[in-house]
């Protein structure tokens, strides 16, 4: 058994650059729309991370659809009726000006709000889906890596992304992506064993064994990076060559795809079928950075939290929506 050692003083590392990483954050029509709190929050969040709110972000919006209750045919509007589904971004024409709204108030921020002073913004002309407004996104970036964020993750604790960074960039390691540790892959090797009857074993690697014996960060990492049998597009630091050679220019995506339902079913199910070696060929990991459970040697608590876009609103929007005051949001929250 592999135990992966956490440290006990705290957290230690270096601060990722803007010459190694670019941010990428995805976002669409929500309820919230023309709120930007919740893409505030999100990016708040980035002060658990050592440098990256030095790093340069692109800002993505997608693109929507919109139901006329007429259903007459207009420019970029579907042409049956439907009723509005936000995660395909088919919307009324009500919340298309909102998510405008939100879009013009985004564009806002950049130019007069110091949290969004790294950060540049791509109005996508149609709806395209996650997969295609990712690809629009790491078109753009320049860095051998790319953190991939979601407008409704955000971080919670500290995280050192240099030495992931580190070693993705190293053409011995064989990693390619890295998932920041959730609640759903919290104990990833025992989910494994219960779900796809296969032992992770000896492919569970120390993180500080990936870094040169000389690097001064060797002894300041810890934890370990699991094998994950899954490319999930919740947030994850990558490598950007990789995603352009293996994931968008293989002709797999398709307008409207999550790369998870299509990437990340073929990998799975390339995986489960002719067994655990061909994992090298994706190096997918997850980084467990501790605590450890001595049971086992893994644990670890969620670095990364969704927070649901889809049903994401703000106090005053709760407030207006559902007839409810403020004091009875705080007595709840409570």
């Amino acid at each position: 058994m592999i135990i992966c050692k956490t440290k006990e003083n705290g957290p230690m590392g270096s601060a990722v650059t803007e010459e190694e990483t670019t941010v990428v954050i995805n976002t669409s029509p929500v309820m919230s729309n023309p709120s930007t709190a919740m893409l505030q929050i999100v990016l708040e969040s980035f002060r658990h991370v050592p440098g990256l709110q030095e790093c340069r972000t692109i800002i993505i919006f997608d693109g929507y659809k919109t139901i006329f209750k007429t259903g007459y045919p207009h420019r970029n509007v579907l042409q049956v009726a439907q009723k509005p589904k936000h995660k395909s971004g088919v919307i009324t024409s009500e919340q298309g000006a909102l998510y405008e709204e939100y879009m013009c108030a985004v564009e806002g921020l950049v130019v007069s709000d110091a949290a969004f002073a790294r950060c540049t913004t791509v109005r996508l002309k149609e709806r395209v889906g996650f997969g295609w407004a990712l690809r629009a996104g790491v078109r753009r970036v320049t860095t051998p890596t790319v953190l991939v964020m979601q407008h409704d993750f955000l971080f919670v604790r500290h995280v050192d992304l240099e030495p992931l960074v580190h070693v993705i960039r190293s053409p011995d390691a064989g990693v390619n992506y890295l998932s920041l540790l959730s609640s759903s892959t919290l104990n990833y090797a025992a989910q494994v064993v219960t779900r796809y009857q296969l032992k992770l074993g000896n492919l569970v690697r120390p993180l500080h064994d990936l870094l040169p014996v000389r690097d001064e960060r060797q002894g300041a990492v810890s934890g370990c990076l699991v094998p994950l049998l899954f490319w999930y597009d919740k947030p994850h630091v990558a490598s950007t060559e990789y995603y352009w050679e293996h994931v968008f220019n293989t002709g797999v995506l398709r307008k409207g795809d999550f790369i998870e339902d299509v990437w990340g079913q073929q990998m799975l199910a390339d995986i489960k079928r002719h067994g655990l070696q061909e994992h090298a060929k994706y190096g997918t990991f997850i980084y467990d950075d501790g605590p450890v459970d001595p049971r086992t040697g893994f644990g670890g608590t969620p670095a990364i939290r969704h927070i649901d876009g889809r049903r994401f609103l703000t106090s005053e929007q709760k407030v207006a929506r559902y007839g409810i005051t403020l004091n009875e949001l705080r007595i709840e929250a409570a």
